[in-house]
């Protein structure tokens, strides 16, 4: 519990290898991230901008238009 109240942003993987490089006991990483969510101990990640943009994504509505289509046979002379 110390070691992730020193330090909110650690993860239960990170307390567990500190834990694991002093001699004695250490839970598993789940237990340890149950334990934090109990407790209120939980980093809460702000939203993080996107790097790059994607084939189909725009900075602005409207800006990208995107269709799609579908040729099928012909049955009775009417397009199915």
């Amino acid at each position: 519990m110390v070691l992730k109240k020193e330090k909110i942003g650690r993860a239960a993987a990170q307390v567990r290898r500190i834990l694991r490089a002093q001699p004695g006991w250490a839970p598993d990483k789940r237990t340890l991230q149950w334990m934090f969510h109990r407790t209120g101990l939980i980093a809460l990640k702000a939203p993080q901008q996107k790097e790059t943009f994607g084939r189909f994504e725009a900075d602005r509505p409207n800006e990208l238009l995107v269709g799609d289509a579908l040729h099928g046979p012909r049955i009775d002379g009417r397009k199915a």
